[in-house]
């Protein structure tokens, strides 16, 4: 009996041994996956951190071009109608500048129709 419990104490030693061991393991296998893990998920939230950063940033710069775009519209729009005013008055000058000439050019036929009259009556 006595070797027989001592067959048992050695081959329980030897399983007792050999569960650690395998328990040991998948606690080291199990802590480095937790561990790798661990670093993903801090990459991804690092990665979704900057992703947030760069999203805001780009809404930022969308809605500072959107104003300036509006601003932009606008001065053109008044820039156009300022345009237009200006055609409108050179057209405007050019007739009267045209219209003036008109007259200058009745003018001169009366003032020469005068003087011929003035010739024949002196003649």
């Amino acid at each position: 009996m006595h070797i027989l419990m001592a067959n048992i104490l050695e081959a329980f030693g030897g399983w007792a041994a050999g569960g650690f061991g395998a328990g040991g393991g998948f606690f080291a296998v199990k802590w480095l996956l937790e561990f790798i893990a661990g670093r993903t998920d801090a990459r991804e939230a690092a990665l979704d951190q900057d992703t947030r950063f760069v999203i805001e940033n780009l809404k930022a710069e969308v809605a500072r071009l959107f104003d300036r775009v509006t601003t932009l519209e606008t001065e053109v729009a008044e820039c156009r109608q300022a345009h237009a005013n200006a055609e409108a008055k050179v057209i405007q000058l050019l007739a009267q500048r045209q219209g003036l000439g008109e007259a200058r050019e009745h003018a001169q036929l009366i003032v020469s129709a005068e003087r011929v009259a003035a010739r024949q009556q002196g003649n």
